[in-house]
């Protein structure tokens, strides 16, 4: 028997624009309840309903809900610059190994898995994706790895960094609830440490 052996690649999505959505409401349920019915104050009612752990209330389209990205629109993203710039035999080589495994709209980290032979590609892929949603961008391979362990500390070592970077920054602007930075934290290590192959 034949092992298949694969690449795990951690890469950053870096955005012209350098917005980034807004902290998730990661609140106890009945709280967010009370937070969306009395309007909240920094902007609950502008947060995905995923993150509202299962509300089910629709929430119009805002400026905060367009800048989330989804490892769907970046597994888009990556085919259509392989289409691009590889043509028919790239997307032949890598279609039946990529996978976008996770990616995180708060820190723009993302996993991805691919057959050993043909990592390059999407390496190569990846550096010329230049818009994901009609926002420019560029995409930097962080690491490169041969097991999904090596990956996930990079992972959330990288994200760690992120998430703490914008910490500092909310304490330099005065923000005093700095909790959401702490739960994001264990909700990302959470979320990096369920990646499976």
């Amino acid at each position: 028997m034949v092992r298949i052996k694969n690449r795990w690649i951690l890469f950053e999505v870096i955005f012209e624009d350098n917005k980034i959505p807004p902290l998730p409401s990661l609140l106890p349920r009945h709280q967010q309840h009370e937070q969306i019915s009395s309007g909240g104050e920094d902007g609950d009612a502008a947060q995905p309903s995923s993150w509202r752990q299962h509300s089910s209330t629709k929430q119009p389209q805002t400026q905060s809900n367009t800048l989330y990205i989804t490892t769907k629109e970046i597994h888009h993203a990556l085919r259509d610059s392989i289409c691009l710039n590889f043509g028919d035999v790239g997307i032949g080589c890598v279609s039946s190994s990529l996978n976008v495994k996770y990616f995180s709209p708060f820190t723009n980290n993302g996993i991805l898995r691919v057959s050993r032979d043909h990592y390059r590609i999407i390496w190569g892929a990846l550096t010329f994706i230049n818009e994901i949603r009609g926002r420019r961008c560029l995409v930097h391979v962080l690491h490169v790895g041969g097991t999904i362990k090596k990956c996930q500390l990079a992972c959330i070592q990288h994200n760690r960094d992120q998430i703490l970077k914008r910490r500092q920054a909310a304490e330099s602007r005065g923000d005093g609830n700095l909790e959401p930075f702490e739960l994001l934290l264990e909700k990302s290590q959470k979320e990096v440490m369920t990646v499976t192959l």
